[in-house]
Parts: structure tokens; C-alpha cells; sequence
């Protein structure tokens, strides 16, 4: 197996798989203590012609190396990269190069929508279409070390050459069910630079609270914009700066001098004596209520007995469709989308447009209103209209 570490063999490597149709792409990275992955390793693959390497690993640690004939690939529209559970993948070349590989098709999605369930591995979905059992006994290994191990090697060189097959094995069941267009809009979604990158104003929508004084709510704001601005500019990751919980006790507790910072409960010593510390305290001096942001309250008349029933039963219906499409539960409808359709009077839920309305959103919506009901009979569900004849 082939390691490239310098810039003329990628180089060569790329221009060879520009002329593919797609090629297969897998990263091993360490995210420990750091806001952003540490990329220590990228294994690549393609079907090949005579004479031509198909499968290489690259090494980014490598002092020789430059990644631009990697991304120049990535940004080759002729080119389909395929990713089995990009996610991670994408936010690495994003946070590297401020772009997303286009275009690309995720393995995991087209497997969600083919019947493989949620969430299904790569090691299922290897056996499925190779026949191969993979030993993933390497998965946890410390890729920043140097030399790699040949096990190290040649399982991940199995994340990439395997692929290969996976995915043409579910492009043709795509085809066949007439799924393809269902997959490219789940793409599209991961393809939002939004899923990588979060704003520091807007860090404080991702702290579980619920309301508060507008005080309360600025400070929230405020220490949530403060802890992601120094995790993204110092790569520290956010508990490192402080942690959640540490993030609301200060604000419910509004330290105004050392001496109340040194009672925090949440907060580490050292940051106490810091330049944590110190920022603190300029936040809790300076914060302005106005700036709050507005907490959208759940309606206590909304949320009542009535509702959760609905819910429950939306639940009930969501298993029935996903087990009649085979598309997984995750990707047709989210518990907030579920509650949504049961609390709002017009609901605007992605559930409710497209493939979802068509196996899902349309019976949730007659189901709320009343113009179907369900009927269960040991472990079969049946959709029944409000006459009883059976749909």
C-alpha cells in the first residue's frame, strides 16, 4: 500500500482520479482537546484502469506535503466523492479550506433511505455487498503517532476500498426504487457550510434553558459568544474554556469581584484566577438586558394532555410508514417535527413537503384531524379512516 507524503506524488494521484467518475474518501483525525479535528490521515480510492494505483493513503502531518491537489479534486464538480457518514469528513475539509466537496453522496444516507435502518455502519454495509467481515479492531488507534502500523494501514485503506462497492451496490437499489432524488435532498442538507461552523453570537442557542430574567438571558448570550470566539481562535474545545453548567450558574449568580468568583461551583480554580476570570467579571460588569435573546416559551395550553396523546400516536404512525417504505425513522420525522404537527395549529415542518409528505406528513395531518385512525393488533398496525374501512 502506497503513503503519500509529498506534494508531487498527490499531485500525480489526483490528476489520475480527476478523470474518474468518483472517487471513495475516508479521514481519521484526533478531537480530544481541540475545537477543531486534528486531521492525521486520508485514505482515498477509485476504480482503476490498467496500471494505475486505485487506493492511497495521505499523510497531512508530513512536512513535505501540501493538500492542494486534494482540494482542487474536492472542488471538481466532474468528480463525485463519496463518503460513508460525511459529516465529520465535511466539517474537516470545511474548517481546512472554508469549502464543502461538491459533489458528494453520503453511503449512510442512501442506506437510511434503501431500508438498512438508522444509522447503519460501514462494517454492515461492507458485509451486505461484499461479503467481507472487517476487523475494526483498529478503529481506536492513535493515529498522530508515526510510523503507522500495516494494521493501522490496511484498515483504513478497508474504509475506502470497500466503499467502492457499497456504493454502487446502493446506487443501483436507488435506481431501481426511484429514491435517488430523496437521497440528493438529504445532501443538499449536509451541504449547508451552517452544520460547521457556528457563529459565536449565536452559541447560545445551543445551551439547554429554559427562559429567564432578561439579565439571565443577556449573560447566556453573552459568556456562550465569549466561550466559542476564544475555543475557535485559541482551538481549545468549549469545557476547556468552562462547561455548561458552569455557564449558567454564572449567570444566575452574577459574580461581581473575585471573592464570588471563587464560590462558583462549576468553575475550574485555575480558570477562576485567569484570564477566564477576569473576562468574567467584564462580561457580568457590562451586560446590557436589551441585548437578551427571546426564548420561545412552550404554550402550557398547547402541551396538554391531549397533545402528548397525538404525539404519541404520531409516533405509533411513523413506525407503521417506516416499516412500509423501508426508509429509517430518523430521516422521515424528528421528535420536533412530531411535536410540532400534534402542538401547531399550521405547522411548518419539513415532514409536511416532498417524499417525507408523500410515506408520512399526509396520514400525520389526517391523523390530527381526526379523518383516520390506527388499528393494532399484536404487533401489526393498520390505518383505518374514521369509518373503519381499512386504507
Amino acid at each position: 500500500m502506497e503513503i503519500i507524503s509529498k506534494t508531487k506524488d498527490l499531485e500525480n494521484f489526483c490528476k489520475v482520479a480527476s478523470e474518474k467518475d468518483f472517487v471513495t474518501i475516508d479521514t481519521e483525525f484526533i478531537r480530544e482537546k481541540t475545537y477543531y479535528a486534528d486531521l492525521c490521515l486520508i485514505q482515498m480510492a477509485f476504480i482503476a484502469g490498467n496500471n494505475e494505483t486505485d487506493a492511497i493513503l495521505i499523510d497531512p502531518l508530513s512536512s513535505q506535503i501540501s493538500l492542494s491537489p486534494l482540494f482542487d479534486l474536492m472542488r471538481n464538480n466532474k468528480v463525485l466523492k463519496v463518503f460513508h457518514a460525511a459529516r465529520q469528513d465535511l466539517e474537516i475539509f470545511f474548517s481546512l479550506s472554508g469549502f464543502i466537496p461538491k459533489p458528494f453522496f453520503d453511503t449512510q444516507v442512501a442506506a437510511m433511505v434503501c431500508g438498512f435502518g438508522d444509522q447503519i455502519s460501514y462494517e454492515k454495509l461492507v458485509k451486505e455487498f461484499s461479503g467481507v467481515t472487517l476487523d475494526k479492531s483498529n478503529r481506536f488507534s492513535n493515529w498522530a503517532s508515526r510510523p503507522l502500523s500495516e494494521e493501522q494501514c490496511a484498515y483504513a485503506l478497508g474504509d475506502v476500498t470497500f466503499l467502492r462497492e457499497v456504493y454502487l451496490g446502493l446506487k443501483n437499489l436507488l435506481q431501481s426504487n426511484g429514491r435517488e432524488a430523496w437521497v440528493r435532498e438529504e445532501i443538499e442538507r449536509l451541504a449547508d457550510t451552517a452544520n460547521y461552523f457556528t457563529e459565536p453570537d449565536q452559541a447560545w442557542k445551543k445551551i439547554k434553558m429554559r427562559g429567564g430574567s432578561k439579565i439571565f438571558l443577556a449573560l447566556i448570550k453573552d459568556l456562550a459568544e465569549f466561550r466559542e470566539r476564544e475555543a475557535q481562535d485559541r482551538n481549545l474545545i468549549r469545557r476547556r474554556i468552562f462547561r455548561d453548567d458552569a455557564l449558567l450558574e454564572i449567570a444566575a449568580k452574577k459574580p461581581s469581584n473575585f471573592g464570588d468568583i471563587n464560590k462558583l461551583r462549576f468553575l475550574p480554580k485555575d480558570s477562576q484566577k485567569n484570564w477566564i476570570g477576569k473576562k468574567i467579571l467584564e462580561i457580568v460588569a457590562n451586560v446590557d438586558p436589551s441585548t437578551a435573546p427571546i426564548i420561545e416559551s412552550k404554550s402550557p395550553s398547547k402541551d396538554d394532555k391531549s397533545s402528548q396523546t397525538l404525539i404519541e400516536l404520531l409516533k405509533v404512525l411513523l413506525t407503521h410508514s417506516s416499516e412500509i417504505s423501508g426508509v429509517a425513522q430518523k430521516i422521515i420525522a424528528t421528535s420536533s417535527d412530531l411535536r410540532e404537527i400534534a402542538v401547531e395549529d399550521i405547522p411548518n415542518s419539513r415532514t409536511l413537503s416532498g417524499w417525507r409528505k408523500e410515506i408520512f406528513g399526509s396520514n400525520a395531518l389526517r391523523l390530527k384531524n381526526g379523518e383516520i385512525g390506527l388499528s393494532v393488533k399484536g404487533k401489526d398496525v393498520t390505518i383505518v379512516n374514521t369509518n373503519k374501512i381499512e386504507i
